[in-house]
């Protein structure tokens, strides 16, 4: 019989599958079994020239008889394997992925129907030959109950061979020219969208020169009206964007994730076909994009957001959508903004009055400043940042001015008692401004309150929070790669401002801080005889042993090696 190869068999069909999957690179996505076996043929005929057979058969004449006729008089083919029973032939396909195999209808252990049952489970697209004497006719006729394509009786007719497998030789032949048809198509359109994702990204930059224009016209030649969206979501939700996108937007728009980011968030450009309205697509947008963003939330338990630029009626006005895109994403936090939001919403929310903030939240900050402790001031800022949103306030500029406008209140009522600096209140002001989320404007919002509290007991300032820094420090000693940015991004503060807030609450830069910290520690580590100095090295953060020794010298005056040998002549 004659099969083609894939996955022959229940275990090993995984590792063939997946094996045939990298050729193909996922580039047609069907049946994985008849992918498999198509791929596996090109890949082989176009490597060898010859295709693959397998032969079955209990009785040793007849398969060396076979082996030896096939490989004389039918160049297209290779002999790869010639089975005892049915249960090596199973083996023999998992291992060779044969294009053909030629089966003897009885045979021990796994007779030939029972290997038919199996090879057409998992091959549904093999051509199978069965090879039987007129006393098994009826097991031939069951046989092609299952699907055999074609058997011959023995004895064999051997032209009859020939031409079996001439026919099956051409049949495959056509097949790998129709999927390497396929393949060429697929990789062109693949290419030809790379090129339009290319185009429009530099289109959305205002970068594209007339004649690339009117290439990516000429791409869109369907489609005359454009919009550019931006999608904050996680690294692996963007891999299945693109997907997900066309599954919601076949028939009307076409969807284009581009290779670049925006601020952390992926650039789309939607494309509109000519016959849909600019209020269906508008409609369409919102309604499918918030299907993609409860898709993604029940798959990912992940909250994902699209923000959308205005239809244009020219791909030159591409560059406006994207700017109107990212309008829409920094008008509010992400903690407040719905799945899907538009420039249009924010225009609409812009001419809206925003409700003056409750007086009584006010009090509430400048009495936490005045008597309260850490506990009660972040108390007091979570009550603030709460009160906005059911309040219908989500206009994010609009909440960090009216968090500013708090504390400048509050700096008023005790203007007599230690205020902070200038300096100090303009380097939260920029913290706050620049804060990117509702939880970075809370903690921003919370270490502006401290400060003033702090200066009114005539503190350091900066006191509790370089005593936070230290344990972060000491958490981190051991880190190679260790730095002020690390330290920046768990207080939600920005580096620049971190390091002149330590600067002047310590009198030392964070890095001599740092060395300060691991030269004690070194110290301390170096008392314990049963560690290696290049082990001391590694738990206070130095790759180098000399160079640690180099470090440990110049703040000790004294090398490790010195250190030690010190303690073993006092001990």
């Amino acid at each position: 019989m004659v099969v083609t190869a894939s996955s022959m068999s229940t275990s090993g069909s995984g590792s063939i599958l997946a094996a045939t999957m990298v050729w193909s690179s996922g580039v047609v996505q069907e049946n994985g079994q008849r992918q498999s076996f198509i791929c596996q043929s090109i890949f082989r005929k176009g490597r060898s020239g010859m295709f693959q057979i397998l032969i079955a058969d209990d009785e040793p004449n007849i398969r060396e008889g076979v082996r030896q006729f096939i490989t004389r008089r039918c160049p297209e083919w290779q002999v790869v394997g010639a089975a005892r029973d049915g249960k090596e032939a199973l083996e023999m396909a998992e291992r060779f992925l044969p294009d053909c195999i030629m089966t003897d209808i009885t045979m021990p252990h796994v007779n030939g129907l029972e290997f038919l049952e199996k090879i057409k489970e998992e091959l549904p697209d093999a051509k199978l030959l069965i090879l039987s004497g007129y006393d098994d006719f009826e097991y031939a006729v069951q046989g092609m109950r299952l699907g055999v394509s074609d058997y011959l009786l023995k004895p064999l007719d051997t032209e009859l061979l020939i031409q079996r497998l001439d026919a099956f030789a051409e049949e495959l032949t056509q097949r790998q020219q129709q999927w390497q048809d396929r393949v060429e198509q697929m990789q062109q359109r693949l290419d030809q969208e790379q090129k339009i994702r290319e185009l429009m990204w530099r289109a959305s930059a205002g970068e594209l020169a007339s004649e690339e224009m009117k290439e990516l016209q000429q791409f869109c030649i369907g489609s005359d009206r454009y919009l550019a969206a931006l999608f904050q979501g996680g690294p692996e939700i963007r891999q299945e964007l693109p997907a997900l996108l066309n599954q919601r937007f076949e028939k009307k728009l076409d969807a284009y994730v581009l290779n670049h980011s925006v601020e952390g968030m992926s650039f789309i450009v939607f494309s509109i076909h000519r016959e849909v309205t600019n209020a269906a697509a508008a409609l369409l947008l919102t309604r499918e994009l918030t299907a993609v963003v409860v898709a993604i939330r029940r798959k990912w338990n992940q909250t994902v957001h699209f923000f959308l630029g205005g239809i244009k009626d020219n791909i030159y006005k591409l560059e406006k959508s994207g700017h109107e895109a990212k309008e829409a994403a920094k008008y509010s936090f992400y903690e407040m903004a719905p799945p899907v939001r538009t420039i249009s919403d924010v225009l609409l929310t812009r001419v809206t009055a925003c409700p003056e903030i409750d007086p009584h939240l006010t009090e509430q900050v400048a009495q936490a400043v005045a008597g309260g402790d850490a506990e009660t001031i972040a108390g007091a800022v979570d009550g603030v940042l709460s009160w906005f949103y059911p309040h219908g306030v989500v206009d994010a500029a609009y909440i960090k001015m009216a968090v500013l406008d708090m504390c400048l209140s509050v700096l008023k009522k005790r203007r007599g008692q230690n205020p902070i600096t200038y300096v100090e209140y303009k380097a939260c002001h920029q913290e706050i401004m620049e804060a990117g989320t509702l939880e970075e404007l809370q903690e921003c919002f919370k270490n502006l309150l401290l400060l003033y509290r702090a200066a009114e007991e005539k503190k350091n300032p900066g006191q509790e929070l370089v005593s936070r820094i230290d344990e972060i420090m000491g958490e981190h000693l051991s880190d190679l790669q260790f730095s002020l940015d690390d330290v920046a991004a768990e207080l939600y503060i920005s580096p620049n401002y971190l390091r002149q807030l330590f600067k002047q609450a310590s009198g030392q830069t964070f890095t001599e801080h740092l060395t300060e910290m691991r030269m004690k520690e070194a110290q301390r580590l170096l008392d314990d005889e049963s560690l290696k100095i290049y082990e001391v090295a590694e738990r206070t953060g130095y790759a180098d042993s000399r160079y640690f020794s180099v470090c440990y010298k110049k703040y000790w005056h004294i090398t490790p090696t010195d250190y030690r040998r010190t303690l073993q002549e006092s001990g």
